[in-house]
């Protein structure tokens, strides 16, 4: 087995364009083209391996959180339309997304945001090279990703995201300046 998979055979990126491109023959160009993008922990044990650092282990008590050795990336899948009531998500790409402390890897350091953000770009690119230029592009993040300010300002054209935010948050209005004294940072108090 090590003679046969330690040849680059495989290449990912070649692997996530033909995905991509057979998935644009069964999406409609007036149908928003529908990805969801989540950040995702992968554990390992070792200390010496590329891109592994100690990470908030996810299955500790939200109470009492403790810590975990593994590697982070961001997976970006593309979400079939519904068919007969469900629906799946094919896996599109699977970006690294080490941190500053992490082992040192061939891959620079990011934040999970800004290796969504590329991975964003990345399908809006190939959405504008296979024709489909004016298809909308509907992305479905977590709340980790819809509180980075930078994350929605990189957003590329034509696209719209939906992201998870909590219940308890409170969204206001665009602040009106009459032009008299300071502006106001905050408009009126919005509807949840």
């Amino acid at each position: 087995w090590y003679r046969l998979l330690s040849h680059n055979r495989f290449s990912p990126e070649r692997a996530s364009e033909g995905v991509l491109e057979e998935s644009l023959k069964h999406t409609r160009q007036e149908d928003a083209y529908v990805i969801g993008v989540d950040g995702v922990q992968v554990p390992r044990s070792s200390t010496k391996m590329p891109g592994t650092s100690w990470l908030k282990a996810a299955h500790t008590a939200a109470f009492k959180p403790g810590i975990h050795r593994a590697q982070r990336f961001v997976n970006l899948s593309w979400l079939v339309p519904q068919e007969a009531g469900y629906s799946r998500a094919i896996p599109l790409k699977w970006m690294p997304a080490y941190t500053a402390k992490a082992v040192p890897a061939a891959v620079e350091p990011q934040k999970e945001w800004e290796a969504a953000l590329k991975g964003i770009e990345w399908v809006r690119q190939r959405l504008d090279q296979s024709g489909c230029g004016m298809q909308r592009l509907l992305v479905l993040a977590d709340g980790g990703f819809e509180r980075v300010v930078e994350f929605w300002k990189g957003l590329p054209g034509r696209t719209i995201l939906l992201g998870r935010t909590a219940r308890n948050r409170v969204l206001y209005e665009l602040p009106q300046y009459s032009g008299i004294g300071r502006p106001p940072d905050y408009g009126e108090r919005a509807p949840k």
